[in-house]
């Protein structure tokens, strides 16, 4: 998870990330055995899981999930598109690289290029 910036993180996010540990915490202090049954425990852990897929602008998903795999999550939204929009231009990019890319736009005027996603490189 490269290109973090911990001074992009908001102090909301920070408050919901302490109340989500808070209650995480419980297990560890009773030593509560885990059970995959646990409809709070399973709510929480989806909670934590969302709040770091936010921080981090990259999709996390477990091997046997059914869910888009991991990888980050890109969203460009215009306006008025004139000129050229690109939500992802990348020169090198791995084959096993996961991407969520939503791009929009509400109007592209004539001659304009809204291009998604361009790779130079696919490896």
């Amino acid at each position: 998870m490269e290109d973090f910036d911990p001074a992009t993180v908001t102090d909301e996010q920070v408050e919901r990330l302490e109340t989500l540990m808070e209650m995480l915490g419980l297990y560890t202090e009773h030593e509560r055995p885990v059970d995959g049954q646990d409809e709070r425990l399973r709510r929480t852990l989806g909670r934590l899981r969302a709040l770091l897929e936010e921080v981090y602008g990259h999709r996390i998903t477990f091997v046997g999930e059914e869910r888009p795999a991991s990888g980050r999550r890109i969203v460009s939204k215009a306006g008025d598109v004139h000129g050229i929009s690109r939500a992802l231009k990348a020169r090198h990019v791995s084959s096993g690289a996961g991407f969520d890319v939503e791009h929009t736009a509400k109007v592209v005027h004539p001659g304009a290029e809204m291009t998604s996603v361009e790779v130079e490189d696919l490896h």
